[in-house]
């Protein structure tokens, strides 16, 4: 299996479906929220929004501006669309849950190749949002034409607190033992990535967490800055970089690139408009 080919499959269903649950809305009163979209009841025209801290916001969707009102509604054809793509996609998606102080909720895509005993390669993707469910809907079907195990969680999301993001870390190190555990996989092609500060974190936690890491998919996303240059990027990674010309991670590419070079990472760009 080439990296290429699970890189151009990744990027291709990303381009399609570029928007995430995770956004800015704006109300009709003036007022903006960032927040994930996380429910709309077509009958009340109700849409239920969600904070970083876990609150919720219910609004509705006349409450919004006219753009985040369409949104809504192309939001909800896409996620009913990709509810029939996969139930005949032809491979098997399972829900967990790990236990303890810090209890997970993961989802995983058991593509048709798998077999009882078989060790697939494996990617973790994460999306700004946290919608372990949403970002599995968004990628199954590219697991699906490689082969692959694909593997998203929820409470993992974008967040400007340092507090929540050592929090996030150590959910991480008592969840990826789990996943290790309960996923038959191939632990020499265990890659990570995913969206803009998914992609962020999944770099990081190269960084954090000692594992044969295969390598890291990043669409729309980057280091962090200068700052974390010094982090302990493990080497012989494989990086596909996938970004458009307006992302605004794509200043960073240049410098993201070397740090990861230096590092014995084998760097691809694919861009796009």
């Amino acid at each position: 299996m080439k990296i290429i080919t699970i890189i151009a499959l990744l990027t291709s269903t990303l381009l399609t479906v570029a928007n995430t649950d995770l956004r800015n809305w704006k109300l009709n009163d003036g007022k903006t929220v960032h927040a994930a979209i996380s429910a709309w009841d077509s009958d009340t025209d109700s849409v239920t929004l969600k904070y970083d801290d876990g609150t919720s916001l219910e609004v509705l969707r006349t409450e919004l501006s006219l753009i985040d009102q369409a949104w809504v509604r192309q939001w909800h054809r896409f996620n009913t669309e990709l509810e029939k793509r996969l139930e005949t996609a032809g491979g098997t998606v399972k829900n967990y849950q790990s236990d303890g102080d810090y209890a997970t909720d993961f989802y995983v895509y058991y593509p048709s190749a798998f077999e009882e005993g078989a060790k697939l390669p494996i990617i973790l993707l994460f999306q700004p949002g946290g919608k372990g469910k949403t970002c599995l809907k968004r990628h199954f079907e590219a697991a699906e034409s490689v082969g692959m195990i694909l593997v998203t969680v929820d409470s993992f999301h974008n967040t400007k607190s340092d507090e929540l993001v050592a929090d996030m870390r150590k959910r991480f190190e008592h969840l990826l033992p789990v996943i290790e555990a309960t996923v038959p996989h191939n632990p020499k092609k265990f890659f990570m990535g995913g969206l803009s500060g998914g992609a962020w974190r999944a770099f990081h936690y190269s960084a954090h967490f000692a594992r044969p890491w295969a390598g890291i998919y990043s669409n729309g996303g980057w280091l962090g800055g200068h700052k974390y240059y010094d982090l302990a990027y493990p080497a012989g990674m494989r990086v596909a970089i996938a970004n458009g010309d307006r992302d605004h991670a794509s200043r960073w590419i240049k410098s993201d690139s070397k740090v990861l070079v230096d590092r014995g990472a084998d760097v691809a760009l694919f861009a796009f408009e």
